[in-house]
């Protein structure tokens, strides 16, 4: 079976996991992982619009996902739930932009030790294997040259080790 051929199905799916996944991870974390996916970013938004709990809670989720429409100009672009992120955001008139720390802290370690999530040392880093910012290449384009190299690079290495510096969580 493909997921693919159910669109309704993928996005139940995908909804669920969002909501239980608010139980689990911070706001920051969704918008770190679907910053390059509109339609994904707004189904988020619309679950955090539609949070249920304190009022504190409440409040930071409804400004989280007025921060992702904001930010991300979602209700001028193509998404498929935009009307229902309209009415949405509708029901309140007074929302903070919220600031992503993650964005905001640019270090080279795991972004959970940067965003103080976890202490200093929870994890791996590249510094314990004596490997430093500038040894490191970071690519966002698979066209750029730097990708062109890494792939050369990787496909001739006898060994890769592959490091993961942000919360990853697939949905």
């Amino acid at each position: 079976m493909n997921i693919y051929e159910y669109p309704k199905v993928l996005s139940i799916s995908r909804q669920r996991q969002i909501r239980w996944a608010i139980k689990e991870k911070p706001w920051y974390v969704f918008e770190e992982n679907f910053n390059h996916n509109d339609d994904m970013l707004g189904q988020v938004a619309q679950i955090f619009s539609q949070y249920k709990g304190n009022k504190e809670e409440i409040e930071k989720f409804n400004d989280a996902a007025f921060s992702f429409i904001i930010r991300y100009d979602l209700l001028n672009k193509n998404i498929a739930n935009k009307n229902q992120l309209k009415n949405s955001m509708k029901k309140k008139q007074n929302y903070s932009l919220l600031i992503n720390p993650i964005f905001e802290k640019d270090l080279f370690n795991p972004m959970e030790e940067n965003i103080g999530v976890s202490p200093l040392g929870s994890f791996i880093n590249l510094k314990d294997f004596g490997i430093l910012e500038n040894n490191v290449f970071f690519i966002d384009d698979h066209k750029q040259s730097t990708f062109l190299f890494a792939k050369e690079s990787l496909e001739t290495s006898d060994i890769v080790i592959k490091f993961n510096f942000i919360s990853y969580y697939k949905i």
